[in-house]
């Protein structure tokens, strides 16, 4: 088996992405969810903020095996940068942004969240993003572009607070 091409490297936003497992072929996760005989799945697991760094860890992994983070760093005029809920509502909707990447290797149906919580709203507005931004991803492969589900596995309890001046448009 050929070795695996990692994620690109840094770019000019101060972003970089690798992936990262235990172990070099590390497919468990697919063999998992084939012996279980359950639709294998993407999860946005966690986001590890690291304020005084100011660094933002996005952890995603493959069906529990392998695993992928992505690492941003936050550049910028802003003075205190404190694990505010707002900045983890920030931090979690742009580990939204950076999924599709990540998504693309596996063509997954069901995309798991448990980096936070989404409520019918958000998980809307997400499906419809995803099959927008992937349409040329989907139509290329053949694949359904009504075939992205997100399920929250979080709970409602770890909802963070919506921007009183923000609100998703009708």
């Amino acid at each position: 088996m050929a070795p695996r091409t990692p994620t690109p490297a840094q770019n000019s936003y101060d972003y970089q992405a690798n992936a990262e497992s235990d172990c070099e072929y590390d497919d468990t996760g697919l063999g998992l969810a084939l012996l279980e005989q359950v639709e294998p799945f993407l999860t946005f697991e966690r986001i590890q903020f690291n304020a005084e760094a100011r660094l933002a860890t996005f952890l995603f992994h493959f069906c529990g095996g392998r695993r992928f983070q992505a690492t941003m760093s936050l550049t910028g005029p802003l003075q205190d940068l404190d694990e505010t809920p707002v900045v983890r509502n920030a931090l979690l909707h742009i580990g939204l942004c950076i999924l599709p990447w990540f998504w693309m290797g596996y063509s997954c149906t069901y995309i798991r969240i448990e980096a936070g919580y989404l409520n019918s709203e958000q998980v809307h507005f997400w499906e419809e993003f995803y099959q927008s931004v992937l349409s040329e991803y989907l139509y290329l492969h053949g694949l359904d572009r009504d075939r992205l589900h997100i399920i929250v596995d979080a709970p409602a309890s770890e909802a963070l607070p919506v921007l009183a001046d923000r609100k998703l448009e009708q």
